[in-house]
């Protein structure tokens, strides 16, 4: 089922996929690659999932996502993530106009006024 206020092509299916990456010191990336990427932090965070027991918690936004993208900003040094990030992965099962994850990871814009 898929409700107001997303749509169709706002919400991924089920389904089983598969990626992978391989992760190695910077020295011997120049053995396999000229053009590597370096991983400069990630962050990670995870909730019990209380909001829906706060009063206050309207479901718009989530902390440990939030918490999450500040941990692997502050272990970057990054200051202004819309400016200073070229790429980001970022998952998410649904791409709600008011309450996407990119906005509240500080790379995209608040798609309302509220503020966290």
């Amino acid at each position: 089922m898929i409700a107001w206020p997303l749509g169709l092509f706002d919400c991924c299916g089920v389904t089983d996929g598969a990626s992978a990456a391989i992760l190695c010191r910077a020295e011997d990336a120049k053995k396999y690659r000229k053009d590597y990427v370096n991983i400069k932090a990630f962050g990670m965070s995870a909730s019990p999932g209380w909001g829906k027991e706060r009063i206050d918690y309207d479901f718009t936004y989530w902390d440990a996502t939030q918490h999450a993208a500040k941990a692997a900003y502050a272990e970057a040094g990054i200051k202004n993530p819309r400016k200073e990030l070229d790429m980001v992965e970022l998952q998410t099962a649904s791409a709600s106009p008011s309450s996407s994850p990119a906005s509240r990871c500080s790379f995209a814009r608040l798609a309302s006024s509220r503020s966290r």
